[in-house]
């Protein structure tokens, strides 16, 4: 028996990478798209003869995606491309398990089930206009796919769906502007636009031949369109059609392509200008040859549906679709050779046939369920794309993905809202940590407030704070019961009250989030990133004044310490949001992350006055500003880089960072003394002719280059990563392939470097106690001139990095871990600044008792990241661009949060949870042995008392 423990015992792992209680709980991440496009949404069969189907879309970020239409899951997606004024296309073959996509110069197949790439081809010098899918010439199974390229020529190509062989190409020798491809079953149409005499465009659609791809025929229409915006439809229907409409949107013009008839059709506002004209038609070839027109004003919207006489290719308008106030989106789904046409409004979702105008299904929409959004906002639904399901009795169920104006992407099936995806926060621009603290916990704003004043106002202040807790009181009493039995069933049940811990233990922060959509968000740290709220963004008056996100969110959020109101743009009176989300014996609190300095800490006469920097025309210019009023007074001092550079990026120590010790032991207990300076500004140059970075450490109050370092071979084409802390400071750079043995290759490299007073220990320098005064706003008046001793290493990571930040603790006191997020791998990981160390001794081992007790490991270029140091374990968290890091009320505990394309979550103990008990830990066996102690104690008390009395009267022998 003994040897089958033993065994059994050595089979079990010596160490855990993650705690199996922790994993997936206390981290988060939402896997985002992006906002999908509405031409490159669709729902479609993810295999040939499936009944059900999948969203397939190609977002405005570049991302092409699957999702699950039943609870909104991600299948899968693939990151193609996010640079904006680049045209995307997605394709889907009628009853074929290939998409296609055309990105920039790329034309791409993907399979539908899982991602995976069939074939890619790369057009160098040209762009990808259009790509359509045609009946491939001797195989049914397979489709061929035609690309229309613009560059300095414009050609049309027929590409093998197979395997993207180039079947036949031709080429337009006309000056025309390349658009669009129409494809039918009979023939390949190339639409094209040519600048009118006077004004306008004219469109010219040109016949090919579908096996050659010789030219046939060609017809051009004179068109009043000014713009390339204002024809609004190209594509393949039962007939390849075109349509457009005038500038001012009053008239509407379709085009049978191959025919020269055009029809005309006046647009018929009610009120308003029509902003919106949309056309939404199937592209399945055995389709009805109908299709819808979406109007849309400022006020109202509505429809008509046409039908097109495939002999004489006339178009006639069969019915209309009533005008209905506010927004609203139509879609076209075809089931067998029927169209239907979906209409989604904010009251309700329709369906109509496009044979008649009745309505075939009705369902009521009370409102769109989504959660964060302030109910006094009129949600609006901005584009659809449906799926019509007709069941065996005659009915109809109807699926319907809905993008709204908050940017917010939902399901809704048969009126009910399935599923939420907050696609808005895949374009966050700028974020920022806040807050819920207990009115028992006095901010630290409101301490150093007291500090930094005189008696006097520090006296009255203090006052001021008591009687405002004060009205908390009878909150707090209400709510105690229910604090009392949460902590409660937290001890007895392990695992419970997160809800409780997560407050107590400043787990339960916000992040504010302000996306490029316009809107602003609010997500809770401490519930795996629930979304408590989604409002737009109320910009400034004036439009050109590009004021910073994390001051709007100071003005909105943060009055004075007390609970803040948001001002909703277009609502007469403020709602007051965060009094519902926060609990009453509760205030907000927000870090506003603005890059100042103070001029003199120590001087109580210019607390007022800020030293503060900001980048302008390549330039780093530092200015003193008053804090109560913003006024911002002429330059300080400016700092400019070598001609050919380019600032890249400016970073900077946090205004609250916490630093534990003023220097480093060492093995012998002698010190070695940091420099620790809270101006310290780290600034990235770039020079792209020359393929070099520079980098240059600066004191903010002064404007002095404290340190500079170039390093050339760089690919400044690839992301820069910086970070200064304490004493010491971080970059990361690709550099260029480089020829090693005959071959070539790159690598991402990592430089650390720390900053001391003196090179000697226990010698503080000309900061010692015999030395004079030193100020930082004149360094020339203190002699002598000081820089600090600058200790570097280089180091090679395996991988390239995005982003990087370094934790950060209440105290300072945890050892401080960088956080990166890696561009291969897409993941997080959290590597302990000691294996940067810049003291690593080269070539040798660490020998002697005092240099092991120092820690110290021998130099190797190669730092390997440790599996277990992943803090997004086996999640592919994409496209990070930004990490910010906030401190826990936990010494222990640092929270992460981390954004780009998706939002990832987490917190991070780099010296262990030495001051949490697990969630494993058994309170109740604790409290029973207590209580057993407890009662053995007052059981024993009076038999030791009744011996001592007996002994007392013992006759002495």
């Amino acid at each position: 028996m003994r040897i089958f423990t033993a065994l059994a015992a050595a089979c079990l792992p010596t160490a855990l990478a993650v705690y199996s209680d922790e994993a997936y709980t206390v981290d988060y991440h939402h896997a985002l798209l992006g906002l999908p496009e509405a031409s490159n949404t669709f729902f479609h069969p993810p295999y040939i003869g499936s009944k059900a189907s999948l969203i397939y879309t190609l977002s405005e970020e570049g991302v092409l995606g699957a999702v699950n239409p039943r609870d909104g899951a991600l299948v899968w997606r693939q990151i193609l491309s996010s640079e904006s004024g680049k045209s995307r296309v997605l394709r889907a073959g009628d009853a074929q398990d290939t998409l296609v996509t055309a990105v920039n110069d790329t034309v791409s197949t993907w399979s539908t089930t899982d991602g995976r790439l069939g074939w890619e081809r790369v057009f160098q010098d040209q762009e990808v206009k259009d790509t359509q899918i045609v009946e491939h010439p001797t195989d049914a199974a397979t489709k061929d796919v035609l690309v229309l390229l613009g560059g300095s020529s414009t050609t049309i190509l027929r590409l093998d769906g197979a395997s993207g062989e180039e079947t036949w190409r031709h080429t337009d020798s006309s000056t025309d502007i390349p658009f669009k491809l129409a494809a039918s079953g009979t023939g390949i149409n190339y639409v094209s636009l040519s600048a009118g005499i006077l004004k306008g465009y004219k469109i010219r659609a040109a016949s090919l031949d579908v096996q050659t791809g010789k030219s046939l025929d060609q017809v051009t229409l004179s068109t009043e369109a000014n713009a390339p915006e204002d024809v609004i439809f190209v594509g393949q229907t039962s007939a390849p059609i075109v349509a457009w409409t005038d500038s001012k949107r009053s008239s509407l013009k379709i085009n049978v392509v191959g025919h020269k008839e055009v029809a005309s059709f006046d647009i018929k506002s009610s009120s308003k200008p029509v902003d919106l004209v949309r056309l939404h038609a199937s592209e399945k070839p055995n389709a009805l040859p109908h299709f819808v027109v979406h109007y849309q004003s400022d006020d109202e919207h509505w429809a008509d549906v046409f039908h097109i006489n495939l002999k004489k290719g006339i178009v006639s308008k069969a019915y209309e679709l009533p005008k209905l106030a506010g927004y609203g989106t139509f879609s076209a789904c075809t089931v067998d050779a029927n169209v239907y046409f979906t209409r989604v409004t904010p009251e309700e979702t329709t369906l109509t046939s496009s044979a008649s105008h009745g309505r075939l299904a009705k369902s009521p929409i009370k409102s769109f369920n989504v959660p964060g959004i302030v109910t006094s906002e009129a949600l609006l639904p901005l584009q659809s794309a449906s799926d019509v399901i007709v069941r065996s009795d005659g009915t109809f169920a109807i699926r319907t993905a809905v993008l709204l104006s908050s940017g917010d992407w939902i399901s809704i099936r048969n009126g009910v809202t399935d599923w939420v995806r907050h696609e808005s926060l895949a374009s966050i621009e700028e974020a920022s940590w806040g807050s819920f603290e207990l009115r028992d916990n006095v901010p630290v704003r409101d301490l150093k407030f007291e500090e930094d004043t005189d008696i006097v106002t520090a006296f009255i202040h203090r006052i001021r704070r008591h009687v405002e807790d004060s009205g908390y009181l009878p909150g707090l009493a209400q709510n105690l019961p229910s604090l009392l039995g949460t902590w409660l069933e937290n001890f007895v049940t392990p695992g419970a009250g997160t809800e409780a811990k997560n407050q107590v233990f400043g787990f339960k922060k916000l992040i504010f989030v302000g996306t490029s959509n316009g809107r602003i968000l609010a997500l809770q740290h401490g519930d795996q990133g629930r979304v408590l709220f989604n409002i737009r963004d109320p910009k400034t008056k004036d439009p050109k004044a590009e004021e910073p996100l994390w001051l709007r969110l100071s003005n909105l959020y943060y009055n004075g310490g007390a609970r803040g109101t948001l001002d909703l743009e277009g609502a007469s009176s403020k709602a007051s949001i965060l009094e519902e989300l926060l609990p009453k014996h509760a205030r907000l609190d927000i870090e506003v992350p603005t890059p100042r300095v103070t001029a003199n800490p120590n001087s109580r006469a210019e607390f007022v006055e800020e030293i503060s920097y900001g980048l302008h025309d390549n330039r780093l210019r530092g200015y003193q500003r008053a804090v109560e009023t913003g006024r911002q007074d002429a330059d300080l001092w400016t700092f400019s880089v070598a001609p050919g550079y380019t600032i890249v990026g400016v970073s900077s120590r946090l205004p609250d960072e916490r630093v534990a010790s003023i220097g480093k032991a060492l093995g012998d207990r002698r010190v070695l003394y940091k420099y620790l300076n809270p101006s310290l500004v780290l600034v990235t140059a770039t020079n792209a002719a020359q393929q070099s970075a520079s980098f240059y450490l600066l004191d903010a109050v002064s404007g002095a280059v404290l340190h500079s370092a170039n390093h050339g071979d760089v690919d400044v084409t690839r992301p820069i990563n910086s970070v200064v802390s304490e004493n010491w400071l971080a970059y990361s750079f690709t550099s260029l392939p480089s020829s090693i043995d005959g071959s070539y290759s790159s690598g991402a490299q990592f430089v650390m470097s720390e900053l001391y007073e003196s090179p000697f220990p226990n010698d503080r320098g000309p900061l010692g106690p015999k030395s004079t005064n030193f100020s930082s706003t004149l360094p020339s008046a203190s002699p002598p001139t000081y820089l600090p001793h600058v200790i570097s290493q280089a180091y090679l990571l395996p991988e390239e990095i995005s982003a990087l930040t370094v934790t950060q603790t209440q105290q300072g006191i945890t050892s401080r871990h960088l956080v990166a997020s890696l561009v291969s791998t897409q993941g997080l990981v959290s590597i302990p600044r000691q294996m940067f160390d810049p003291r690593r001794p080269i070539g040798k081992d660490p020998t002697g008792p005092q240099a092991m007790e120092e820690g110290l490991m021998r130099y190797a270029p190669f730092v390997d990241f440790d599996p277990k140091a992943f803090l997004s374990h086996s999640r592919e968290v994409a496209g990070i661009k930004k990490i910010l890091t906030v401190p826990s009320a936990m010494e222990s505990t640092s929270l992460v949060f981390a954004y780009g394309l998706d939002v990832f979550g987490t917190r991070v103990a780099p010296s262990f949870t030495f001051d949490i008990l697990g969630t494993s830990f058994n309170k109740v066996q604790l409290g029973l042995t207590v209580v057993c102690l407890v009662s053995g104690t007052l059981g024993v008390a009076p038999m030791v008392k009744r011996k001592m009395v007996d002994q007392l009267w013992r006759a002495p022998t």
